[in-house]
């Protein structure tokens, strides 16, 4: 249940709220900051100055939203640290919740079916033959039946409105 005395911001202003409040944005906008920071060093590093350019294969390359953003300048157009912040701040956590609630409703329909739950074991273990090493995304490929099972529950129960 809401507590009404901090529903408007000028009464939540002055509550111990709004400092916790505030210390937990700034523990988060110092990690997306960090992040940011991070992935402008690889990209100086690499001396990675252009958008464009293609694999051995002749295939165009695909960059990160992020690095879209921080190579921005290339174009002749700068975006604000500040604006990449909170770009990068909506794609981390925004994520986060739907990819949560995916994964928990995937889970809760895996929960009443005993009968896919061991279909979905069978693939596993018929794909996964050395469970020393991590699945490779050529072993995903071929998890078809456990593909077919989070599309049915994203169907169902899709994390964000359609």
């Amino acid at each position: 249940m809401r507590n009404p005395i901090v529903a408007h911001d000028a009464i939540f202003n002055l509550t111990h709220y709004k400092k916790a409040h505030d210390e937990a944005i700034n523990v988060l906008h110092s990690h997306t900051k960090e992040v940011i920071n991070m992935r402008r060093k690889e990209l100086e590093q690499q001396n990675i100055t252009s958008l464009a350019g293609s694999s051995e294969t002749g295939i165009k390359n695909k960059h990160a939203f992020l690095d879209l953003l921080l190579l921005s300048e290339i174009n002749g157009t700068r975006i604000e640290d500040e604006h990449i912040r909170e770009e990068v701040d909506t794609f981390m956590f925004a994520g986060h919740d739907t990819t949560t609630a995916g994964v928990v409703y995937a889970l809760f329909c895996l929960s009443k079916e005993q009968s896919i739950q061991e279909k979905i074991f069978e693939e596993q273990i018929a794909i996964l033959t050395d469970l020393s090493k991590d699945p490779s995304y050529n072993d995903l490929q071929q998890m078809k039946y456990l593909e077919m099972v989070i599309k049915e529950s994203l169907r169902l129960f899709p994390p964000v409105p359609i």
